[in-house]
């Protein structure tokens, strides 16, 4: 029930890496599923926890989640902190979510002398999206299409520091080539 990761790499932006992650699926034994990560990079450090509650019935699953972030490069030193939930809700092949997430901002720039640019923000964000898909295997899809929609949305008058309104789409098409093989095409637009 338990799994424990650890991973290193190199990254040119922000330097060598290590990261160690965690899942385990039957938290305080009422099978609520952990999945969480620490990385430690030279400029970066992130660490985030995801908790999933068992599903309601066979269509609807809601989660919840942290997430800290501090990158330091080239003399802006950018933290973050978000919480946020989530609710999945699937009909035949057609994924659905409704999201809320809370996120403080704060970014100090240095000149390198002794002058220090400040900026806080913060957003309430509210989330909607949509995932159709239409693939033989939905884990490791060879054949089929998947089309995405996310709209994202926050206001001055709820908490926010801007108002802001973020569209992203994605489509992908897989064809299969040989026995094993298949080839994905691809496209993005935010």
């Amino acid at each position: 029930t338990r799994d424990l990761g650890f991973g290193t790499g190199y990254s040119s932006s922000t330097g060598f890496r290590t990261e160690m992650s965690y899942r385990d699926r039957n938290i305080a034994n009422r099978v609520w599923d952990l999945r969480g990560a620490i990385r430690l990079e030279q400029k970066r450090q992130l660490s985030y926890a995801d908790v999933f509650l068992p599903p309601q019935d066979q269509h609807r699953l809601d989660s919840f989640g942290v997430l800290f972030d501090r990158l330091n490069v080239e003399g802006l030193l950018q933290t973050r902190s978000a919480v946020g939930v989530k609710r999945t809700t699937t009909h035949g092949k057609l994924e659905q979510s409704l999201g809320l997430n809370y996120t403080q901002e704060k970014v100090v720039e240095n000149d390198g002398g002794s002058q220090e640019l400040q900026r806080k923000s913060r957003a309430l964000v509210g989330s909607v999206g949509w995932i159709w898909r239409d693939v033989d295997d939905i884990f490791a899809p060879r054949q089929g299409q998947r089309a995405q929609l996310e709209l994202a949305f926050s206001d001055k008058a709820l908490i926010s520091d801007q108002r802001f309104v973020r569209l992203y789409t994605k489509y992908q098409y897989w064809f299969p080539v040989g026995q094993r093989d298949s080839i994905l095409l691809r496209t993005e637009f935010g």
